[in-house]
């Protein structure tokens, strides 16, 4: 249909990835896989800026073979209908570029291949889509051998192969480029005295250099630490989002303090600081997975994010089967819904093996995970995990004494379905009644809970299943992210830690705290370590949040000689406190 959007979101978000990519790293992907006219493609002068008229030239001739690449990249990338593509053109050009230039930039938006970069204008994406749409329209030599070198080197070396420049270079280390010795005097000489001309440099073959052998740890390390700190700027639009929690959470702590309860208001700060985020919604929660994500992203890896839901279904093993479903559909459905909803609207088949309070299960994770890769160095799949589980929306309903008729419809509804659903699990799997698990709940819902059970088997005299199960389709309820953010490294002890340091210079903060803040601070955070040290101001979840992910990627992302500066630290910034790669 007219105005529909054709193309998937998919297909962009590789686009722009690949785009971005190439824009930073273009001059090395030439230096590793030489086109031809690739000595046409250098600058005179690497001192003097692209724009300079000893540069202009070969500026010029790279502009043109970089929009071939484009091009090429770009209709590979394609899956839409035909009449869309110069659109799919212009939004995956304008959404890569549409960035103010920065010192880290790729040399597009540094010096410019077009006036809109030179003059470091704003909107260099929409401006540079129309550079491309110019230059697309000549005839060019080196424009075609864009296209050449994108559809013959870098989209089956890089794009297919799921590699980046990095992995080029490493293949090529510990010289990509080495001067082939020239003839000693002996062997130089020719006859009658002459002496034959110096051999020019030249690259050797890949094949007879010697590779080097790295732990996984460095090999990782290669690839993080080639990024800049652009990845604060997500730490700081989560700040943003959280101004209503953290002026709510200030609020109480001042509350505690007028009242004289300093302790309290010291225990909350604290709380914060070590990431339990009391205060905030479960959806507020899932937006940290979403920084996560990116920041992930923007250090160079690969994550996936993904929903894990039970099925219903069981293993041989007797373990709930999860659905993926995608992380940033859910929560656009719960943030338009403002986490309201009902089963129906959750899946197919949506009480098969539900269970929305009192035998529990009806739980799942959200996922932010580093597939397994050892051409980077990660052997072992890295993950993010919280626990969710969905509920009526007026849970604490249940835990009053008196209930009017229609409340009471609700709770006896959720109590018949929970108990019937369990029990109706073990049978359909036999399994399950060997697990451990299944015998302590057992245990929990029946003689635990001897009145609840009781009222079970009174209901079930009264009300059938089916009955239960409609009012249950019919029930509001709401999702609940029930944990902290698991970490891939926890660092259990740092909260005693921080305690132990308090006791003995005054901050609950190390030297390397510290510079995170002042790199948080930098991105426009508003935030004081002396405050939290003096319990009157709370930890925002996105400063918790850095602290945190910071010193997990810290032994990857900075350089041995920077993380040697850091003099008084509560944990140490090596592999072993960090994701444990070599271990």
């Amino acid at each position: 249909m007219f105005g529909i959007k054709s193309f998937s979101d998919r297909a962009k978000r590789d686009a722009i990835f690949y785009l971005r990519d190439i824009d930073d790293n273009i001059r090395r992907y030439l230096e590793c896989l030489p086109p031809k006219f690739h000595d046409e493609l250098k600058l005179r002068n690497d001192n003097l800026p692209l724009a300079d008229p000893v540069n202009l030239a070969a500026t010029k001739k790279l502009n043109e073979f970089n929009v071939g690449v484009v091009q090429t990249l770009l209709d590979f990338f394609f899956d839409g209908h035909a009449a869309q593509r110069e659109s799919f053109y212009k939004s995956c050009i304008a959404d890569a570029f549409n960035v103010g230039p920065g010192p880290e930039d790729g040399v597009a938006k540094r010096a410019g291949y077009t006036a809109a970069w030179v003059l470091g204008m704003a909107n260099l994406g929409t401006d540079y889509y129309k550079s491309f749409k110019k230059t697309r329209q000549i005839i060019s030599v080196y424009l075609r051998e864009g296209c050449h070198w994108a559809e013959n080197a870098f989209i089956p070396q890089i794009v297919q192969e799921g590699r980046q420049i990095e992995d080029l270079e490493y293949e090529l280390q510990p010289m990509l480029y080495t001067s082939i010795q020239p003839p000693t005097a002996a062997l130089a000489r020719g006859g009658k005295g002459n002496f034959l001309r110096d051999v020019t440099p030249g690259r050797q073959p890949i094949l007879d250099l010697q590779k080097i052998e790295y732990t996984n740890s460095e090999r990782l390390s290669q690839i993080l630490g080639t990024n800049g700190d652009d990845r604060f700027k997500h730490y700081a639009k989560l700040w943003q989002k959280d101004g209503a929690y953290e002026q709510e959470a200030n609020d109480y702590i001042l509350e505690q303090r007028q009242v004289g309860d300093f302790e309290l208001a010291r225990d909350f700060c604290l709380a914060s600081l070590n990431g339990t985020d009391c205060w905030s919604d479960s959806i507020g929660k899932l937006d940290r997975f979403d920084v996560i994500f990116k920041i992930c992203r923007e250090v160079g890896l690969n994550p996936e994010i993904i929903f894990q839901l039970p099925t219903g279904k069981l293993s041989k093993n007797g373990d709930q089967i999860l659905s993926e479903r995608s992380f940033f559909k859910i929560r656009e459905f719960l943030q338009i819904s403002e986490n309201k909803f009902f089963l129906s609207e959750m899946d197919t088949d949506p009480l098969n093996g539900a269970r929305l309070h009192w035998a529990k299960n009806y739980t799942g994770k959200v996922m932010c995970k580093i597939p397994t890769d050892p051409d980077n160095g990660i052997i072992d799949e890295i993950g993010f995990a919280a626990d969710i589980s969905m509920g009526p929306l007026q849970i604490e309903l249940f835990f009053e004494n008196d209930l009017n008729a229609a409340d009471q419809a609700i709770f006896n509804a959720v109590l018949l379905n929970d108990y019937n659903s369990f029990f109706e699990q073990a049978d359909i799997y036999p399994v399950v009644k060997k697990q451990a698990w299944y015998q302590a709940e057992k245990l929990r819902l029946t003689e635990l809970n001897s009145d609840l059970f009781d009222q079970y088997n009174t209901l079930l005299k009264q009300s059938s299943k089916d009955q239960a199960r409609e009012m249950v389709m019919e029930l509001p309820l709401t999702l609940t992210v029930e944990s902290q953010i698991e970490l891939p490294v926890s660092h259990d002890t740092l909260a005693e830690l921080r305690l132990d340091s308090f006791g003995k210079t005054g901050s609950y903060f190390d030297d390397f705290d510290q510079f995170i803040v002042a790199k948080l601070i930098e991105s426009g955070i508003d935030f004081d370590p002396d405050a939290v040290n003096g319990a009157e101001k709370i930890t925002p979840s996105a400063v918790s949040l850095a602290l945190k992910l910071e010193r997990v990627l810290a032994p990857y992302i900075y350089d041995p000689e920077t993380l040697r500066k850091f003099k008084r630290l509560l944990v140490p910034l090596d592999d072993e406190s960090g994701l444990g790669l070599d271990m």
